[in-house]
């Protein structure tokens, strides 16, 4: 650094409020005794991230790949670098922020005990014990400074430590281990609370951290990773530790995509076809543990987030198809259910059919449900798929049927309702006797084949989805496996398939009874005619607005010679 740039960021720092110009992000690293423990390729990414004494370049850090590289080293050297240039500085009025309580550096674990442990206890000790940070301290009291005050601040999956809190570098370690639903609440609430509270401080302080190994693709490193506001280092062994590696040549492996497994390359086979992105160079070192386990080496050794080898859905696949708006929330209380069907009936197809399926569940899980229809004699459509909670307490069945009342009030043809057990059963009873409507049993615990056959129209395009972004979690996140020579049908540890499952049993359900409308005179044709007809005369001025109700007009042309009107 030339002496101007040295007087530069002394004046910079002056104006900012630091008492001191604080050390560069290597003078730290040497001052605190780790210069040692930092591979060169992490010091490389600190001095893009940490510019100079004073600058930040990027706030938001996601660091992902190999186990075993040092990722929650750099989390806690930043860390550590922060509180220090916290420390130098009089107060915060600068950033227009007050001091009223601790600053707090918060460490989220998917276990609590794991954060205090790996990293609480590591930063207090560093601080306590630490010739730099003790002197610090003890130069801040002999100019007269008051005191800085600053608390680390352990958070788990079962907590929410940073409530009211004034927090000011997070960092969240294994995040693709945590389910994705729980990790991205609590990281854009730290986004939020981070962008709210130091916004004029982010040019020179403070970060939010994602510190994660490689897992399955979708994971939630994947959704960080396409964010521009995400400084992004995803790093195998090879990549952090070259002196290790390649002293013995290397060798080509294939990641994987859709259409094909990962495998390793033969030294001549053909590479026409395979996306060049997909293929990597492997160190002869590792060879062994590539042949021994390829899907276990690319995720600890690559550190590649990979297609699960029994994943059902990959994020492409269902993102593909999932093509028709949603006006609904993914999920939401179930006593909004009333409005949800309010809703639909206006944005839906009422020339078409619909095949209700009505996933329930247990205390405190959602009870998923979803609407299918032949769009055409090739296409189905799902215009609707929602799960329902009732905030951990159960779930009341008989506003399911209000769901289906109002939707058949609102002109919706419902032809038939499924649920997946036989707890349902009154529920299903009350709909067959009260609105005709045929209703049956189906789960994919019993018929697995039910997400074959949904995973077959996805491939071959044939279905059109409702864009819901906790549905595409739950699919990605199932897989199939064997247990006693028969296939099941799991969902991933913290994750769910309750809409998922509705989906799955509503189209399976769909495409057994055909792509043809009614052909058949069913048993209850009286009580349809009767709607029908009810419809057609009551309401002339609605079906002259919109051309007629055509389903009502073509049945009844249909069975007009077949059926003695007399006996109805």
């Amino acid at each position: 650094m030339s002496l101007h740039e040295d007087n530069n960021l002394e004046q910079k720092a002056k104006e900012l409020g630091f008492w001191a110009l604080p050390p560069t992000i290597d003078e730290f690293i040497n001052e605190i005794g780790l210069s040692n423990s930092i591979y060169p390729f992490w010091r490389e990414h600190l001095r893009k991230i940490f510019v100079n004494n004073l600058e930040v370049s990027n706030n938001y850090l996601l660091l992902t790949g190999a186990i075993g590289t040092g990722k929650s080293t750099i989390s806690k050297v930043s860390a550590l670098y922060t509180l220090a240039k916290l420390l130098m500085l009089k107060d915060l009025s600068k950033f227009h922020l007050t001091i009223t309580k601790p600053i707090q550096f918060l460490f989220f674990h998917v276990k609590i005990e794991k954060s205090r442990a790996e990293f609480v206890e590591y930063m207090e000790e560093m601080v306590n014990t630490n010739k730099f940070f003790v002197n610090l301290i003890k130069r801040r009291k002999a100019k007269g400074l008051p005191p800085m005050p600053f608390q680390f601040v352990a958070d788990g999956v079962r907590s929410n430590s940073s409530i009211g809190g004034d927090v000011i570098f997070y960092v969240f370690s294994e995040a693709n281990f945590v389910s994705q639903e729980v990790i991205s609440f609590k990281i854009d609430q730290a986004y939020k609370r981070f962008k709210s509270r130091f916004l004029a401080a982010m040019p020179y302080i403070g970060n939010i951290i994602i510190d994660t190994s490689a897992s399955f693709e979708g994971a939630i490193s994947d959704v960080l990773a396409d964010k521009d506001d995400f400084y992004v280092v995803r790093a195998s062994q090879w990549d952090v530790k070259p002196f290790l590696y390649f002293k013995k040549g290397y060798f080509l492996v294939y990641t994987g995509s859709l259409d094909q497994p990962a495998r390793i390359l033969k030294d001549d086979e053909d590479l026409t076809g395979l996306e060049p992105d997909k293929i990597i160079k492997v160190p002869k070192e590792l060879e062994r543990e590539f042949n021994s386990n390829l899907h276990t080496a690319l995720l600890d050794l690559a550190g590649l987030n990979i297609r699960s080898p029994n994943a059902i859905f990959s994020q492409e696949q269902v993102s593909s198809i999932m093509t028709i708006e949603n006006y609904v929330p993914d999920t939401d209380n179930v006593n909004n259910i009333v409005k949800h069907a309010e809703i639909i009936a206006k944005r839906i197809n009422l020339d078409l059919l619909y095949y209700i399926h009505i996933d329930t569940s247990l205390k405190g899980d959602n009870t998923g449900v979803a609407m299918v229809a032949w769009d055409s004699p090739d296409t189905l459509i799902v215009p609707y798929a929602c799960g329902f909670h009732n905030y951990g307490d159960d779930i009341p069945m008989y506003l399911f049927e209000e769901f289906i009342k109002l939707l058949i009030e609102k002109g919706v043809s419902i032809i038939s309702v499924s649920a997946d057990s036989y707890q349902s059963y009154k529920l299903l009873q009350d709909i067959t006797r009260k609105y005709k409507i045929e209703t049956r049993v189906v789960n994919v615990e019993s018929n697995p084949s039910i997400y074959f056959n949904l995973k077959k129209s996805i491939l071959d395009k044939n279905i059109k989805i409702v864009k819901n972004n906790y549905l595409i979690k739950e699919l990605v996140n199932l897989v199939a496996r064997f247990d006693n020579n028969k296939i099941k049908i799991e969902h991933k540890p913290d994750t769910t398939k309750d809409i998922a499952d509705a989906v799955a049993c509503a189209h399976f359900v769909a495409m057994e009874s055909g792509k043809k409308k009614i052909t058949v005179i069913p048993d209850n044709f009286g009580d349809i005619l009767r709607y029908y007809r009810a419809r057609m005369y009551t309401k002339e001025s609605e079906f002259a607005k919109y051309g007629g109700d055509l389903r009502a007009i073509s049945i009844i042309e249909e069975i007009n010679s077949k059926v003695n009107y007399s006996n109805l």
